[in-house]
Formats: C-alpha cells, sequence, structure tokens
C-alpha cells in the first residue's frame, strides 16, 4: 500500500495557472510518484473546497465568511497583517480552522508523515493536531525564510524553539538559513538543506528565437518590503542619468503596491516603468527571455523578514536571463559571482552595477548569464529537489511505521 502524506501549507494556488506562488504544489505533484499526497490548505473566495489538482486531492478548510478570507493571499499573511491591522481578527479562527481541518483528515486517513511548510503556523498546527489525536506520527517542518526571520521576539523564539524540537527532521531552502535556525539549538543531525525546485526542463528555458533586450530590466515578485522593489525604483534615475533609455517593468502584486505608485510618481518614472501586474507562472517565461537583465534588490524588512531563497532569480537564470540580486545571505546558493551581488539596501550600490552590465556588450552578457545558468540548472531543477524530499519522506514514514 502507498503510503500517506499529509501536507499543511498557508500559500497554494487557488485554481489553475493562479497567480500566487505554486512551490508547495510543484513539489507536491512530484513526490506522487512514491507516495500519495493529502494537501490542506486555507480557502479563498472562488476556490473550491476539494478538488484533485495534477494528480494531487487538495482541501481548503473554511476560517471565515467568503469575503473575509483574505488573511493569506496577495502577500503572504506577515505582509498581511503588517498592512491591514484588522486581519489579526482573522488569526484565532484562521488557527482553529486549520486545527479542526487537520485533526478530521488525521482520523479519517492513514497518515505517514505531515509534512508541514513554515514553522509558524503549519508547524505548529502539526504539533497540536497529532497530540489531539494521539498519534506519534513524524512530522517534517520545511522553513521557508518569513517564518525563519520575521517571527522574532522571547516569546516567538520559545514557540519556534518548542515546534522544531518537535519536528523530526527540518529543511531549510538555502544555506543561508543555518545561522538563524541552528540558534533555535536544533540539532545538525535534524536539519537539511533542501531547496525548492524550478520546471528548468520545460518550462523555465532559454529561447534563442525570441530577441532580448539590450535596455529593460524586469522585476518579478510580490510587492512586499522585503522584495526590495523600493530600492531598484531609487537607483532608477541614477541609471537613466547615464542610460537614458533603460526601462523597467514590474510583474507582482501585493499590499506595498500603493506606496510603490506613490514612489514612481515622486521620482517622476512614470514613462520609464511599466506595471504589468501578477502573471500565471506559464506567461513569465516569455518575460525572462526579452529583458536583459532581472533584478532582485532583496532586503531585510523592518521586521527583520528576508527571502529564504527567491525562486524567481532561479527563474530567470534557466530562462538565460542575466540575474543581479543583494548580498544577503540566500542569494549566495544561487548567484555565486559576487560581482552580480550588490549591497542590500544600498540603490546607487544597484545603480552602479546595474549601469556596468547593460553597458556590456551583449555577449558578455550573455556569458555571464551563461555561467550563472550552469550553476543552478542541476541543483535547483524539480527532478533533484523531489528526489531529496522523497527519500525524507521515505526515511520519515518507515521510522514511523517501525515506531507505531
Amino acid at each position: 500500500m502507498r503510503k500517506k502524506i499529509l501536507v499543511l501549507t498557508s500559500t497554494y494556488p487557488r485554481w489553475k495557472n493562479d497567480h500566487e506562488p505554486g512551490f508547495v504544489h510543484e513539489l507536491a505533484r512530484r513526490n506522487l510518484a512514491g507516495f500519495d499526497i493529502v494537501v490542506l490548505a486555507p480557502h479563498a473566495k472562488n476556490s473550491q473546497a476539494s478538488e484533485i489538482m495534477d494528480g494531487v486531492t487538495v482541501r481548503r478548510f473554511r476560517y471565515a465568511p467568503a469575503a473575509f478570507e483574505t488573511l493569506v493571499n496577495d502577500g503572504g499573511i506577515v505582509a498581511n497583517l503588517q498592512k491591514h491591522h484588522w486581519k489579526w481578527l482573522l488569526v484565532p479562527f484562521f488557527f482553529a480552522g486549520f486545527i479542526l481541518a487537520t485533526v478530521k483528515t488525521l482520523l479519517r486517513n492513514d497518515i505517514a508523515v505531515i509534512h508541514a511548510h513554515w514553522i509558524i503556523p503549519q508547524g505548529l498546527v502539526a504539533s497540536i493536531a497529532a497530540w489531539l489525536v494521539r498519534k506519534p506520527l513524524p512530522i517534517l517542518v520545511t522553513c521557508h525564510g518569513a517564518d525563519l526571520y520575521a517571527l522574532s521576539g522571547k516569546l516567538m523564539s520559545w514557540l519556534k524553539y518548542r515546534i522544531l524540537q518537535r519536528a523530526d527532521f527540518v529543511s531549510i531552502v538555502s544555506r543561508g538559513m543555518m545561522r538563524p535556525l541552528q540558534s533555535l539549538k536544533v540539532p545538525m543531525e535534524k536539519i537539511g538543506v533542501l531547496p525548492m525546485g524550478v520546471d528548468v526542463l520545460t518550462l523555465f528555458t532559454p529561447d534563442d528565437n525570441v530577441e532580448r533586450s539590450t535596455r529593460k530590466l524586469l522585476f518579478v515578485g510580490r510587492l512586499v518590503e522585503k522584495k526590495g522593489l523600493h530600492v531598484l525604483l531609487d537607483a532608477l534615475p541614477l541609471i537613466l542619468e547615464s542610460i537614458p533609455d533603460a526601462e523597467l517593468e514590474i510583474i507582482g502584486f501585493g499590499p506595498e503596491q500603493e506606496a510603490v505608485c506613490k514612489q514612481i510618481s515622486r521620482l517622476g518614472l512614470e514613462e520609464k516603468v511599466h506595471f504589468s501586474g501578477a502573471m500565471a507562472q506559464s506567461e513569465l517565461p516569455e518575460k525572462y527571455r526579452q529583458a536583459a537583465l532581472c533584478v532582485a534588490p532583496f532586503v531585510q524588512s523592518k521586521n527583520g523578514d528576508q527571502d529564504g531563497l527567491g525562486l524567481v532569480t532561479v527563474e530567470a537564470i534557466a530562462c538565460g536571463c542575466l540575474v543581479i540580486t543583494s548580498d544577503l545571505p540566500a542569494t549566495a546558493d544561487v548567484v555565486v559571482n559576487e560581482s552580480l551581488r550588490s549591497a542590500s539596501g544600498d540603490h546607487r550600490a544597484l545603480a552602479t552595477s546595474i549601469i556596468q552590465l547593460l553597458s556590456m556588450q551583449p555577449c558578455e552578457r550573455e556569458a555571464l548569464a551563461a555561467a550563472q545558468r550552469e550553476n543552478v540548472i542541476s541543483k535547483l531543477s524539480w527532478e533533484h529537489a523531489a528526489k531529496e524530499y522523497d527519500l525524507v519522506l521515505e526515511r520519515l514514514a518507515d521510522s514511523g511505521a517501525a515506531s507505531a
């Protein structure tokens, strides 16, 4: 009989071709080769309560009337709580609904392993639900960044410590996350660096038939502070002084959109910045193939949050687009060339680096892009990622069966 894995997540596509990040679903559907996968995620307006998506059983729990189920999407939980303080009222209902749905799922299914994406809330939900059903279920917790960096303070640190002590294995998506995880006293033998993957074989691929711009900058990501778009916008006037025909396309949506629009207006960049809004994954490769540079100026936000890996950088690189990013710890796993990692938060340093890159001959940028692609094509493919997670899940499932 095939082992059944319960995946707990707050970020998940609400429907086919949703613009919400889909990496949890992409991993789940690839884990289907060795397991039966059940995903439990929050419901959202117009999403189905239960469905089969690419072979994955997806169940969505309710936590408020549909019009108010807005805690998760279009920016993520942390960003939404910062932007709309009234959404804190949704938090207890979210937790209660999540725990109840998880308990029901555990009672009705023979679950071998719980895979919780993010320490809080999913790691906490997994621990509480397993205790309530009195089952010694193995728990895998995957940290993606915000759960490790943003939730600080004595209470949250203690809570994360307790959750991770209960977990049987903890995966992080980049080596840069190792130090903050170890500060929570997680034993090294319980930690693995297991990045999410990118479809580098069929979707995010180069296309020599697409003409690449020599002047277009591309930003892709949620419009939240840690993505650093404000730094790029501050850099753009300096870039335009040297390269007047440069332009920027922004693909994304989020709680900072109003602030971004005001910044563009204040800097007089209306003619040089183009908003394309949120896009489905299937639409992004063409944008990556056309851009001269993809800029990912990640920063640490005021609450300590920062990116754990930055999959958009991998997507762009896989499409043959040269990427420049910041020097935050997580970026070193993807962009190994230090000259392509600018000082985080320093718009002048970012402008200088972009001007240098745009001033190169196209063939020179292509050579740098090819070197970037060679670095990520194997270690950050979905085939590699799914295999690594399969091994961990199989080991946990076997240990759980032996202790049952």
